[in-house]
């Protein structure tokens, strides 16, 4: 796959991703969310940077109110 991200659609997916055994990274995000955004940029360059790894989004919660917390780097 290297230097690709990939979105992921559905629940099964994700869990086939598990069971394939490849080094997998995810990043979870939301629309509404700045750091959200500045990491995209962040997470292609290491999808380039390791080309062995398979790098996929996820996305987050669709309303504010239900985050607990916030990504950092």
């Amino acid at each position: 796959m290297g230097g690709a991200v990939k979105d992921i659609a559905s629940k099964s997916e994700l869990d086939n991703l598990g069971q394939s055994g490849a080094q997998v990274v995810l990043h979870f995000w939301a629309s509404w969310c700045d750091a959200s955004k500045q990491m995209d940029q962040v997470f292609s360059h290491l999808a380039t940077d390791f080309p062995r790894a398979h790098f996929f989004r996820l996305q987050g919660m669709q309303s504010e109110a239900a985050v607990l917390g916030k990504p950092s780097l």
